[in-house]
């Protein structure tokens, strides 16, 4: 496992964040519970938890203040928006 000790935040798990958390566990470089996924739509972050089994939450911060890599997968025009946070 490439990642072995890090925890990795996704900032947006969307259709972009979603495909690079599939990727990531579908090639083992990390464990599900590696895995944090900050996405506002409540729906979309049950769905990938009960999918993967990686962790969600609804604010940025809370996934990105214990991580070894923060991946920004979020749309351009919403980057000046996360960012700050």
């Amino acid at each position: 496992m490439l990642f072995e000790d890090v925890t990795v935040a996704f900032v947006g798990a969307g259709a972009m964040g979603g495909a690079m958390i599939s990727g990531m566990l579908r090639e083992e470089l990390v464990k599900p519970y590696q895995i944090v996924a900050s996405e506002p739509d409540l729906s979309r972050g049950k769905a990938l938890v009960e999918k993967f089994g990686i962790r969600h939450t609804t604010r940025n911060i809370d996934a990105v203040e214990t991580a070894d890599v923060v991946v920004l997968a979020v749309k351009p025009q919403i980057l000046n928006r996360v960012l700050p946070e």
